[in-house]
């Protein structure tokens, strides 16, 4: 039994490795594009408008 559950949790998270790896990673570059150039905008604002 605790065997299978151990094999059962492996499975889960190589599918769970394979989602991540497929669907999240590749937004990184453009995540850190928006974060890096993204912010000139708000560096406009007046200090009085926080």
């Amino acid at each position: 039994m605790e065997e299978t559950e151990d094999r059962a949790f492996m499975e889960a998270k190589i599918i769970t490795a394979r989602f991540y790896a497929e669907h999240i990673l590749p937004r990184i570059n453009t995540q850190r594009d928006a974060i890096m150039e993204g912010g000139f905008s708000v560096m406009e604002l007046p200090l009085e408008s926080f």
